[in-house]
């Protein structure tokens, strides 16, 4: 539940823990866990943060496999930046780690990202070009969004196995995020 304060507070506290071992220590990750089936929590405070408005994800429900909701981006960014909050007060110059990824990689709509945070944006597919543009968009919009931003596309995951030509795309993109 990334709304509970008390889940802020622990995250904070490993962080400060994290970065209190190693002072060579850049950043430290907030980020959620990532692999097998993908749990958000629907409380009413975590919902609170989702804005109506946002585009629908589709997230893990136990009795509905095509659940949707409002995009989660902006409860994490709020979460990321409630802890990025307490730990720069220890750490003005160290950063947090989270990834703009699954149901919160869609651009924030309301909430602001703290600048202690260093976002890794999850995206950029090559299978389908409306997708990518897509996802070009978001790139761009979260550049206006966060301060301290990095590419981690998933790219052994487009075609699942099946022969996929992408490298002239990949080029004008990977430019792209440089120049942006």
């Amino acid at each position: 539940c990334v709304s509970n304060p008390e889940v802020i507070a622990q995250a904070a506290k490993e962080a400060i823990a994290k970065l209190e071992a190693d002072p060579t220590l850049f950043c430290a990750s907030i980020s959620p866990n990532d692999g097998g089936r993908a749990t958000f929590c629907l409380c009413e405070n975590c919902r609170a943060l989702d804005p109506p408005e946002a585009p629908l994800v589709r997230v893990w429900h136990p009795k509905d496999p095509n659940f949707m909701v409002p995009s989660l981006t902006d409860r994490y960014v709020h979460f990321y930046s409630e802890v990025a909050k307490i730990v720069a007060e220890r750490f003005p110059d160290r950063y947090l780690g989270a990834y703009a990824y699954s149901a919160y990689r869609i651009p924030p709509l309301r909430e602001k990202l703290h600048p202690n945070v260093f976002i890794g944006f999850v995206g950029l597919t090559y299978m389908r070009e409306d997708d990518r543009q897509s996802q070009r968009a978001d790139w761009d919009a979260w550049t206006r969004s966060a301060s301290r931003f990095f590419l981690r596309p998933n790219l052994l995951m487009d075609g699942m196995g099946f022969p996929a030509l992408y490298c002239h795309r990949l080029v004008e993109d990977l430019k792209h995020c440089f120049d942006t």
